[in-house]
């Protein structure tokens, strides 16, 4: 299971929300995990994460 492998479960081998952001080499750029199905990040700060980490000379 993805959740497992990437520790991002809890005891009762349910996933957390989870949010990873991966660059053309499969590097990990960004991750983000909650204990909590009710708080995750919205869509405009997952873009504004986007554009900083993608939008800085040197970054993919």
């Amino acid at each position: 299971m993805v959740a497992a492998k990437y520790n991002v479960g809890n005891d009762k081998n349910m996933p957390h929300p989870s949010l990873f952001l991966i660059d053309r080499e499969g590097r990990l750029i960004w991750y983000y995990a909650s204990t909590s199905h009710k708080v995750r990040p919205t869509a405009r700060q997952v873009e504004a994460i986007i554009e900083q980490k993608f939008s800085s000379p040197g970054k993919d």
